[in-house]
C-alpha cells in the first residue's frame, strides 16, 4: 500500500461539541481548519511550533471566503483566545495558542470514546474544541478553543445562530426540524443568560434523560414559560439535573 504524502491532521470528536462548529458561520470553521493545518508542527528557523505566516489573500483563496469573513473570524478567534496575530511586512504571523500543550497523546488517555452524562460538564470546561495536528509526521497536536466567558455576542446574526442551533439539534437527536423562525426570540433570550456551551450541554442531556428524550423539542427547551404561564428554565434544569425528577411542561 502506497503512503500518503503530506502528513495528516486528526480532529478530536469533541470538535463536534465546539462553539465554532455549532454556532458560527460555516466559512469560519473552514478558515480555522486551514490555519490549524498550516501552522508548524515543530520549531524552525523562522517560526515556533504552532505558528506560521499568513496573508488575508492566501486564506481567501484557500477557503473561498470573502475578506470580511476572514477578518470577522480572526477578530473572534483572537477574542476567544484561540490564536494571536502579529503584523509583518509580508503578512501576519498567526500563533495557535496552547498548540504545544495539546499535542501530547498522553493527555487523552483518560478520555473515553463515548461521553457519559456525568462527564459532560467536565469535558465542556476542559476541551470545548480539540484539534490534533500531525503536520508532516506522526506527532499528534491538539488545540483547545476556550469558550467565551460572557453571554451571547451581540454582533452575531441571530437568525444564523438559530439555524445553527436547529441543525445541531437534528444532528444530536436524529430529527428533521426545519422551522427555526419561531425559536429566534427565545434563543436570543437564553443566549443572554447562558454561554453557547451551556445550551449545547442541555441539548445533549435531553437525549440522555429517560423522561425528556421522547418528549422534549427545541421549542419546549427554549420556552420561557410553560403551558400554565409559569416561568421556566429547562436549560438550567437539564444542565444541573442529577436525579430522576420529572419537569412538568
Amino acid at each position: 500500500m502506497s503512503k500518503i504524502n503530506g502528513g495528516a491532521t486528526i480532529w478530536a470528536r469533541q470538535t463536534l461539541e465546539s462553539e465554532i462548529f455549532y454556532w458560527k458561520p460555516d466559512k469560519w470553521f473552514k478558515i480555522w481548519f486551514y490555519i490549524v493545518n498550516k501552522v508548524n508542527h515543530k520549531d524552525n528557523r523562522l517560526f515556533d511550533r504552532g505558528e506560521n505566516l499568513f496573508t488575508y489573500r492566501e486564506i481567501e483563496v484557500a477557503t473561498k471566503a470573502k475578506r470580511g469573513q476572514v477578518d470577522s473570524f480572526i477578530r473572534w478567534a483572537k477574542h476567544t483566545t484561540m490564536l494571536t496575530t502579529r503584523k509583518t511586512t509580508r503578512g501576519m504571523v498567526v500563533k495557535v495558542l496552547n498548540y504545544a500543550k495539546y499535542q501530547e497523546l498522553e493527555n487523552y488517555k483518560n478520555d473515553t470514546t463515548h461521553d457519559k452524562p456525568d462527564d459532560l460538564h467536565t469535558k465542556h470546561k476542559r476541551n470545548t474544541n480539540d484539534t490534533i495536528n500531525n503536520n508532516g509526521n506522526n506527532e499528534k497536536n491538539e488545540k483547545n478553543v476556550n469558550t467565551t466567558t460572557g453571554g451571547y455576542k451581540k454582533n452575531t446574526e441571530t437568525e444564523e445562530i438559530t439555524q445553527a442551533f436547529l441543525q445541531g439539534w437534528n444532528r444530536v437527536h436524529g430529527t428533521k426540524y426545519s422551522a427555526w423562525k419561531p425559536l429566534v426570540k427565545n434563543l436570543t433570550y437564553w443566549l443572554e443568560q447562558y454561554k453557547p456551551d451551556d445550551i449545547l450541554q442541555a441539548m445533549v442531556k435531553v437525549k440522555q434523560d429517560k423522561y425528556w428524550k421522547n418528549k422534549m423539542t427545541p421549542m419546549i427547551m427554549l420556552r420561557q414559560k410553560n403551558s400554565n404561564g409559569e416561568e421556566v428554565d429547562y436549560i438550567g434544569q437539564l444542565i444541573n439535573k442529577k436525579t430522576k425528577e420529572v419537569i412538568i411542561v
